[in-house]
């Protein structure tokens, strides 16, 4: 045996893991908007024009994944505020003067954005991972899916939040008697899930391999926010 698999079990016995943080700030909010949505900058402050755009008063001060503009880039950005129901402003590192632009090309944003990512230290056959986030939302049918890829493939994936969008989920995955093979599933406060499904992985986890923390929201006018998100490893 290894001073790896000995170290390991002896955490695993007295239940000991390593927390790992994300490298990025919290909160953090994904926000579809509108069709037609548009931007324009003056200085630092941005400010994006999109009628009816869902978001409350609670995403104020947050990271914002702002889906890009020609003269602005698709990523993160700080201090996101919301001045009235039709408007919301963010500060870009990069000033300039920008009039009108469209939006993600006019379109609402429903797709995929990474909202952290961890490097997973190497694991044991035995080895284990969780991923606990506490998230809430708008309060449209509207999915608020969060999920987390595993060297590039779907290992945890709870049940989307609708119109109750206050969940703590914790996820996890484990090695399955290699180094190669894994299982992963869901608890939403505390409850065992299979709502979206048992999920398998073949990683090769004897060496460092990333964990992807991924948002989405399914329609237009609804947002998604993450106030905390941290990883626990048990190698």
């Amino acid at each position: 045996m290894t001073w790896r698999e000995n170290l390991a079990d002896e955490m695993r016995a007295i239940g000991i893991g390593s927390v790992l943080q994300y490298e990025v700030t919290f909160p953090r909010v994904i926000a579809a908007l509108v069709a037609g949505a548009t931007a324009d900058q003056t200085g630092n402050t941005v400010t994006v024009t999109a009628t009816a755009h869902g978001l409350s008063s609670a995403v104020a001060g947050a990271d914002f994944y702002f889906p890009g503009s020609p003269s602005i880039p698709a990523g993160w950005y700080a201090n996101l505020q919301r001045p009235t129901v039709n408007s919301l402003t963010f500060i870009n590192p990069v000033s300039q003067t920008v009039s009108s632009e469209s939006v993600n090309s006019g379109a609402a944003f429903t797709g995929n954005a990474v909202i952290g990512s961890i490097s997973i230290p190497p694991l044991t056959a035995s080895g284990q991972v969780i991923a606990d986030v506490f998230r809430s939302g708008g309060t449209t049918a509207a999915s608020k899916q969060v999920q987390w890829n595993h060297g590039g493939s779907l290992i945890m994936k709870p049940p989307a939040s609708t119109a109750s969008p206050f969940v703590r989920s914790q996820n996890s995955f484990a090695n399955v008697g290699a180094t190669n093979k894994q299982v992963g599933y869901a608890t939403i406060d505390g409850t065992a899930t299979t709502g979206s499904g048992v999920y398998l992985g073949t990683v090769d986890t004897s060496v460092a391999s990333l964990l992807e923390f991924i948002g989405s929201v399914s329609a237009a006018a609804d947002f998604l926010l993450v106030y905390s998100a941290h990883v626990v490893v048990f190698p």
